[in-house]
């Protein structure tokens, strides 16, 4: 009774740490997403301030384009 006790432990212990390991990696690649989007909306508001003047990346072409960005990433 005492082993199979135990043998249930470590096998809940195993389970429990390769749910978190996924969470783990779910997460990252998450942030790691948000980061590429961040950066896209950096260089499009560089870009266009860059090509058409200093007041020309509005808040209207940066949602468009990072409404883009989202779903190919999605």
């Amino acid at each position: 009774m005492q082993k199979t006790c135990k043998n249930q432990r470590a096998r809940a212990n195993i389970m429990t740490n390769i749910m978190c390991n996924a969470c783990l990696i779910l997460l990252k690649n998450m942030y790691l997403k948000l980061f590429y989007v961040l950066l896209y909306a950096f260089q499009t508001v560089l870009k266009t301030s860059d090509h058409l003047g200093s007041h020309s990346a509005t808040p209207h072409k940066l949602k468009c384009a990072l409404r883009g960005k989202l779903y190919m990433f999605w």
